[in-house]
């Protein structure tokens, strides 16, 4: 939360200029809390296993800093199994939907074919998800195409990204550049 408050004192100080007659402190912008939190953002999943290592109040009481998230093996490896069927399933979900937007347009054999093997469950796989809005400056990663390129071309430290998610109705900026990427 502390974070967050800075994140408002930096913003203030950066917007002084438009309120020409206020004291810093009294310009009116504040913060708001958007990331998910623990434990409601948590796969069931995951909160077996912090439950199974940490006890009830396990994932509140690790999350904190300097909690000593030290792990045993068989911890490290019951997460590491979690992480990786959440990332088969999630590569699954984006396969069916990829295959059936593709038959909906009416797509060939070979693009439905290609599309059952998108994603690599052994790259690193970077996702946004939520509402797809402009501020959010999701364009920023196609600034730098050769780094991009870079990145998502290293065979020996592959990179993938999904973006999904869908622009408020009143969004028209928002509306344009998700229906451009579809």
């Amino acid at each position: 939360m502390r974070s967050l408050r800075w994140h408002a004192e930096v913003s203030r100080a950066m917007w002084t200029g438009l309120f020409r007659d206020t004291l810093e402190d009294d310009v009116p912008i504040g913060h708001i809390p958007t990331a998910c939190t623990f434990p409601r953002g948590w796969p069931r999943r995951c909160s077996a296993c912090t439950t199974a290592t940490w006890g009830r109040t396990g994932i509140s009481a690790a999350a904190k800093p300097r909690s000593g998230w030290a792990s045993t093996t068989s911890t490290t490896a019951s997460f590491w199994e979690t992480h990786l069927n959440l990332k088969s399933q999630l590569i699954e979900f984006v396969r069916r939907r990829a295959v059936d937007q593709a038959a909906r347009r009416g797509e060939s054999p070979d693009v439905l074919q290609r599309l059952e093997r998108v994603l690599s469950p052994d790259a690193l796989t970077i996702g946004f998800a939520r509402r797809f809005a402009t501020y959010k400056r999701a364009n920023l990663i196609l600034a730098d195409i050769e780094r991009l390129a870079s990145m998502v071309n290293d065979p020996n430290r592959p990179v993938q990204f999904v973006f999904a998610g869908k622009a408020h109705p009143r969004d028209e900026p928002g509306k344009k550049s998700s229906a451009a990427d579809r």
